[in-house]
C-alpha cells in the first residue's frame, strides 16, 4: 500500500491531511444528495462513514487473517473477528429478541444454504486471493493509496453484475431451508450456545496458533484513536457496536 507510513506502521501527517479534505468533501456531497430522502438515511450513511474508519484505522481485515492462519498459523487476526461477532451476538440477541428498538421494528434476514451459496463462497474465496483482498480490504487499500487494487474493484463490480442477470436460475438450485437458531431454541440459549462455540474455536486456536504483535506504539490512546494505528480489539468491537446501529 502505497501511503506515507510514520515509524509505528499508520498513516503519516502528509496522507492524514489529504484524506480528512477529501472525506469532507464526500460527506458534504452525500449529505446534499440524501437529504431529501429523510433523516435515517442520513444516518445510515454516517454508520457506513464511520465503519470505513474504523477499518482504515484499525488495518482491519477479514480474507488476509484467514490467509496468514493457513499459511503461518498466525491467529492474531481471526481472534480479533471472533471477539467481534462475540460482542454483535451479545448486542444482536436481545434486540432481535424484543423485535423493536427505540420504538422501530427490527428482525433478522434468514436466507436457505445451498448450491448457490457453496457455489459463490468458492469463487468469492479464489477472487479474494487472485485480486488480494475481500470487499474490505479492496476499498481499505485502495483508499490507502494502492491504484492496482482498481482492476480488482472493477472486477468485483463486474462479477455482481453478471452474477444478477441470471440470479432466477441460482435461486432454483437445490437448498436447505433457513435456520434462525433464536427461533429454534429460544434466544438465550442460541445466544449461550453461540458464545460458547466462539470461546471455543478462541481457546483452540490461542492453543494451536500464533499470534504476531503488532509494533509497539507509545502514543497516548487519544492519539492512536484519533489518527490511527489502532490494536485489532478495537477495531473488533467498534465495527460490532456499529453493525448494531445499522440494526437499528
Amino acid at each position: 500500500m502505497s501511503v506515507a507510513l510514520t515509524d509505528t506502521g499508520v498513516p503519516g501527517v502528509e496522507m492524514q491531511r489529504p484524506v480528512i479534505l477529501a472525506g469532507l468533501v464526500l460527506i458534504g456531497i452525500m449529505t446534499w444528495q440524501l437529504a431529501p430522502d429523510g433523516w435515517r438515511i442520513m444516518v445510515l450513511f454516517g454508520i457506513g462513514t464511520l465503519m470505513g474508519l474504523v477499518l482504515y484505522h484499525a488495518a482491519f481485515g477479514f480474507s488476509a487473517a484467514f490467509r496468514w492462519m493457513i499459511l503461518r498459523r498466525d491467529v492474531s487476526g481471526v481472534q480479533p473477528q471472533l471477539l467481534m461477532l462475540s460482542v454483535a451476538t451479545i448486542l444482536f440477541a436481545p434486540t432481535l429478541a424484543g423485535g423493536a428498538a427505540f420504538g422501530h421494528s427490527v428482525g433478522g434476514a434468514v436466507a436457505p444454504v445451498g448450491v448457490q451459496v457453496a457455489v459463490g463462497a468458492f469463487l468469492f474465496g479464489i477472487g479474494m486471493q487472485l485480486g488480494n483482498g475481500c470487499g474490505s480490504g479492496t476499498l481499505f487499500t485502495l483508499g490507502g493509496g494502492s491504484t492496482r487494487m482498481i482492476v480488482t474493484l472493477a472486477a468485483f463490480i463486474a462479477g455482481s453484475f453478471w452474477a444478477s442477470l441470471h440470479m432466477q436460475w441460482w435461486s432454483a438450485t437445490p437448498r436447505l431451508p433457513g435456520i434462525a437458531l433464536g427461533e429454534a431454541l429460544g434466544w438465550t440459549p442460541a445466544m449461550l450456545l453461540q458464545l460458547a462455540v466462539f470461546l471455543a474455536l478462541y481457546l483452540f486456536l490461542r492453543r494451536w496458533g500464533r499470534v504476531t504483535p503488532r509494533p509497539a506504539d507509545s502514543r497516548p490512546a487519544l492519539r492512536r484513536l484519533l489518527t490511527g494505528g489502532w490494536p485489532f480489539i478495537w477495531g473488533g468491537a467498534a465495527l460490532a457496536v456499529l453493525n448494531w446501529l445499522s440494526l437499528v
